[in-house]
């Protein structure tokens, strides 16, 4: 190793070299934090077998106004259906003076009239009967939209479960990330006392740990006025699994139904007979006067009809024409909220899977920082390494932020979903692993040995490539038992690429400066 490569270590790790001995203090306390650090740091990339309990979508029936109309509405038809139109009229008079009776021109002084009325139209059988219908088939809407009341009601309930626990998920992060944020400070305050870093670091994380505080004492009161709202199988729950929504088996529900019968009940609405009055009646009169006394029963028929000129084939088309514009502008407005949804969920699910590569980066960074301080025996880690391991912390606390609206997302598909079958729509996320296409290929380096190149190539997770033509090395992995690939030319070696990331380190080493 010449001179300058020596001098680029140097510098990566942080100028304690400067201070010698007098700086072992602090270079274990930035280990011992490294390693407390590592134990919590763990990406949420296998949780497949975290159990979720889906209640059963469908809550009490007391909860849910939608059954207790169908249950009003019942018994509403069954009073109609029962109700023939029989009415009993009754009047009595007494009359105090000699006043005479216009009809017979007698004085009466007493007359009773109890009636029997059949209604056979209007107030009446029929159009008591047409009432039933109209609410029988008010229930069938009723029942048809009860299952999207149901979802309604469940993921309001759902939405307060989950945001309970992912609350608690952020919580416990956000205190091991403070926990992390306050040993990171003293250890920065050390250091900036000796110079060795710059003021502007110190002040980031200070205002990183008051911001912490400020968000776990918040999502704490959160957690307690939500306490009492939650479902009891979620209050034990630590954590949320990341699902996906099944979206090859998605499909909007589609019955033409309710709309049949909401037409049948504009026309029965607008019968032609609900105008007409016409009744049966049979009454039993009683006379008393002076000169007579009088019982005698009579019999009739009562009818009546407006003379007027309407528009009632008018007035049903237009309010059909209404009612399908008005389902038409339903349905677009439902397949419009699902392609947004959808659209919102994928957007999600990208973002989710650029957290996890900007994970996979950071371990990348992570190894190769601790695998070069092997290769080259220094014993401090630097300020770098603990800024990676802060930055993993940040992804983590996104990864939660997106958890939040992914479930969010997932609930208000499955509310617009067909299907009732909650298992069915949703199945675990699982991320997809970045394949790294770049192919570094191993040469002999008068500056790196070559089992440090494969240990560079192993931290990167990178095949062993090697040149066709390059027999000496090939001949060394052969007798190694390393297992390589042949490549025919070199668009970057090992040891090329060792040097730009020394050289990258550097910069960011100085930059904290």
């Amino acid at each position: 190793m010449n001179k300058r490569s020596l001098h680029i270590i140097i510098l990566i790790f942080t100028p304690f070299f400067l201070f010698g001995q007098s700086l072992e203090g602090l270079i274990k306390d930035a280990e011992s934090l490294v390693k407390k650090a590592e134990v919590t740091l763990k990406f949420p990339e296998n949780e497949a077998k975290i159990f979720l309990p889906f209640q059963q979508f469908k809550l009490e029936k007391n909860k849910n106004l939608n059954l207790l109309e169908i249950d009003l509405k019942t018994l509403e038809s069954n009073q109609y259906k029962n109700d023939i139109g029989l009415v009993f009229k009754a009047n009595a008079n007494h009359n105090f003076s000699d006043a005479l009776d216009e009809e017979t021109n007698t004085s009466i002084i007493t007359s009773v009239k109890a009636e029997v009325e059949w209604n056979v139209l209007k107030s009446g059988y029929f159009e008591n009967q047409t009432k039933a219908k109209r609410v029988e088939n008010q229930i069938v809407v009723l029942k048809e939209e009860s299952d999207k009341v149901q979802k309604e009601l469940w993921r309001r309930q759902f939405k307060i479960d989950y945001n309970y626990v992912l609350n608690n998920e952020v919580i416990s992060l956000q205190k091991t990330f403070l926990s992390f944020e306050n040993d990171y400070f003293d250890l920065l305050n050390k250091l900036y006392y000796q110079k060795l870093i710059k003021r502007e670091k110190l002040i980031q994380v200070s205002s990183q740990i008051h911001v912490l505080e400020e968000q776990i004492k918040t999502l704490e009161k959160e957690n307690v006025l939500l306490r009492d709202s939650v479902s009891t199988a979620y209050l034990k729950i630590k954590k949320l699994p990341l699902l996906k929504v099944r979206l090859d088996s998605f499909s909007l529900k589609e019955n033409p139904t309710p709309i049949n019968v909401k037409e049948e009940n504009i026309h029965l609405q607008q019968h032609r007979l609900n105008d007409i009055n016409l009744s049966l009646y049979v009454n039993q009169n009683y006379r008393y006067s002076e000169a007579m006394q009088r019982y005698f029963p009579s019999v009739g028929i009562r009818f009546k009809a407006p003379l007027r000129f309407n528009n009632r084939k008018k007035i049903i088309e237009t309010k059909i024409k209404i009612l399908k514009a008005q389902e038409t502008d339903k349905s677009l407005g439902q397949f419009n909220n699902t392609l947004t949804y959808i659209s919102e969920y994928n957007e999600k699910l990208k973002d989710l899977q650029n957290e996890y590569k900007n994970w996979q980066i950071l371990e990348e960074r992570i190894r190769i920082l601790k695998l070069i301080k092997e290769e080259f025996k220094t014993q401090d880690t630097g300020t770098l390494l603990l800024d990676f391991l802060e930055e993993q912390f940040r992804i983590l606390e996104n990864v939660l932020q997106l958890k939040r609206q992914l479930y969010k997302v997932i609930t208000r598909l499955f509310e617009l979903n067909e299907t009732s079958k909650i298992d069915a729509l949703f199945v675990p996320y699982t991320f997809k692993k970045t394949i790294n296409l770049e192919k570094l290929v191993l040469v002999n380096s008068k500056r790196y040995s070559l089992s440090f190149q494969l240990n560079f190539l192993k931290a990167k997770q990178l095949s062993v490539a090697v040149l066709e033509n390059d027999l000496v090395i090939q001949e060394k992995l052969k007798k190694a038992s390393i297992s390589y690939v042949l490549v025919n030319k070199s668009t970057k070696t090992v040891e090329q690429f060792i040097k730009e990331e020394l050289e990258r380190i550097k910069r960011k080493t100085d930059e904290s400066i």
